[in-house]
């Protein structure tokens, strides 16, 4: 016996639109921040405790040098009113790369940071911390950088 392809009904057919219309309305209602505590506030950054100290937090990916260069552009961000430019120098998977960077503070110091290079294992960690202690950069040699502004 063969199956056949039978069209929808109309009763079928509200039904699916009036589930869909449920599904949508509950979306709505839980990531649309009508519900609270459900949705997050982007506003604020995350924290975390370093060396001691609380500190804003995030992640920063790192550039990959275009056309098999060893250097790469620079890429700014912005954490808690700090910004950082980050390039990389020497840049190999194999070999190890050189984090490069400047934060500059919103009264116009800046700190340069340079650290990173050959250590013989993909896994390392290194990290500036800024005299004073309000702007640290952690790297733990993979293509994240973690950038950290005294809360």
């Amino acid at each position: 016996m063969m199956d056949r392809d039978y069209p929808m009904t109309r009763a079928q057919a509200r039904r699916t639109v009036g589930a869909l219309a449920v599904c949508a309305v509950v979306g709505v209602l839980l990531f649309g921040g009508l519900i609270p505590g459900l949705k997050p506030d982007y506003r604020v950054s995350p924290t975390t405790t370093f060396d001691g100290r609380t500190y804003y937090w995030t992640l920063a990916p790192l550039p990959i040098p275009l056309n098999g260069g060893n250097v790469t552009l620079p890429v700014n961000f912005s954490l808690a009113n700090v910004t950082f430019v980050l390039w990389m120098t020497n840049w190999s998977i194999v070999g190890g790369s050189v984090l490069n960077g400047n934060a500059t503070e919103p009264n116009g110091t800046v700190y340069h940071f340079s650290f990173g290079g050959f250590y013989g294992t993909p896994h390392w960690t290194d990290e500036y911390v800024s005299p004073g202690g309000a702007v640290a950069v952690v790297w733990r040699g993979q293509i994240l950088a973690e950038l950290l502004v005294l809360a």
